[in-house]
């Protein structure tokens, strides 16, 4: 169908987006945010307290870390509170150096953007910091920045320049941290993404070279990873003993899962035009009991089954419909193309949280080098990932989309638009 679907369910854009919340911008504003109450207090005491602060937010992939923090930072903005606007996303080959440039970098692309720049720095540190990130970038130096996540024209190289030494951008670092903060009064807050991403050994390699600045006075920062990355920081003791206990974020309620795409669905909802909500609460149901409630694994799924069936008509889709579209899809664009014992063992990883290469032998009575072949062909065609490794142990789970196997597939006679247009009607 040409246009946009889901003006035909009364709402303005996709309320299904598992693109984070952002401070500012985005088709869904920040305030769509529900729940994680006693976390965000928990967060918010953090902040208050005098000093600085280390604070890893952990819980998998899929739970909402990013806009939980996000809409921390967002409430401590209205507090007074200064954080750089873009989230900083940590890549795997960075090395001390370039961490703190791109920190520093989005410390100041924020103030740049400030109407008055002199509310938060001087004009002569602020000249210090343009003539870094403006003058000697378009010059054509490379000065270690990843920009692209901060909207810059900029080239992207991450090399690290010879020009600057380490020490050297953390006294100037620190220069600009100590101005905001004798402005604000209330420390900052610095906020990285991507650490699960990172492998332990770069974790340790990067946190062990930054424990000295991770010290900067009159900072709270925040880093978001999984329990990887808690049992990477606490593998290096002058560093885990510098930061708090963590905050876990575990999978949402079903009436949490339900308001957020309540209040989603109200956000987006077109003026004077009546609203259909895509699905029934059966369809919800079935949905958080496959992902126990991971909100961007239902969110992704409710997405593909509207888009995967709606033509000109705002069908209305019960637990019976979803599973039918979702098992098809992967039936249809996956299984015809693996072998059939391949198939098996991804069908055992599929029932399965996580398993081994010895769990899948010993379930399948298949040779252990056959389960490894099966395996890395299965990885690479995306349809498996590594959890995790415990020394040579390795534990495998499926990708989200292919947990849809698991759902029932009832018989369905009739044509779908036909058979749900009565549900429309009524």
């Amino acid at each position: 169908m040409d246009g946009n679907i889901w003006e035909l369910y009364g709402i303005s854009s996709n309320p299904f987006t598992t693109e984070p919340l952002l401070i500012k911008g985005g088709i869904l504003r920040i305030e769509c945010f529900v729940g994680r109450e006693q976390e965000q207090r928990e967060l918010e005491r953090k902040f208050s307290s005098s000093g600085s602060s280390r604070i890893l937010i952990i819980g998998d992939i899929g739970v909402g870390k990013t806009s939980f923090v996000n809409y921390a930072r967002f409430n401590a903005i209205k507090e007074g509170y200064f954080t750089p606007i873009p989230e900083i996303a940590v890549l795997h080959d960075w090395d001390a150096l370039q961490f703190v440039v791109n920190t520093l970098y989005a410390i100041y692309i924020t103030i740049k953007n400030f109407d008055d720049y002199q509310g938060l720095i001087s004009k002569l540190l602020y000249k210090k910091l343009e003539s870094l990130f403006e003058i000697n970038l378009k010059s054509g130096y490379s000065i270690g920045l990843d920009v692209a996540g901060f909207g810059g024209n900029y080239g992207q190289s991450r090399t690290a320049p010879v020009f600057m030494s380490y020490k050297a951008v953390v006294d100037l670092t620190r220069e600009v941290i100590i101005e905001i903060y004798n402005k604000r009064e209330k420390e900052l807050i610095i906020h990285y993404n991507n650490l699960e991403r990172i492998d332990s050994n770069d974790i340790i390699r990067l946190f062990g070279d930054l424990r000295d600045f991770f010290q900067t006075p009159h900072v709270n920062f925040i880093f978001v990873g999984n329990l990887v990355t808690n049992n990477a920081i606490q593998g290096i003791p002058q560093v885990s003993s510098i930061f708090s206990e963590p905050i876990i974020l575990r999978s949402m309620s079903y009436d949490e899962v339900k308001e957020i795409i309540d209040v989603r669905l109200n956000k987006l909802k077109i003026e004077g035009v009546k609203q259909i909500k895509p699905f029934d609460n059966s369809a919800l149901k079935m949905l958080f009991g496959l992902y126990n409630g991971n909100i961007r694994h239902i969110l992704n799924s409710l997405d593909k089954a509207v888009t995967s069936s709606v033509r000109n008509i705002p069908i209305v889709l019960d637990d019976s419909d979803v599973a039918r579209i979702l098992s098809n899809q992967i039936e249809e664009k996956y299984l015809k193309d693996i072998k059939p014992r391949a198939k098996d063992v991804l069908l055992k990883i599929v029932q399965s949280e996580e398993i081994t290469n010895k769990g899948i032998s010993d379930a399948l009575k298949m040779p252990r080098p056959q389960v490894s072949i099966y395996l890395s062909d299965l990885k690479n065609s995306g349809c498996i990932v590594l959890r995790r490794q415990d020394g040579k142990d390795k534990f495998w789970a499926s990708a989200p989309h292919f947990k849809w196997l698991l759902l029932k597939k009832p018989d369905l006679p009739e044509d779908l638009n036909q058979k749900l247009m009565p549900k429309f009607m009524k």
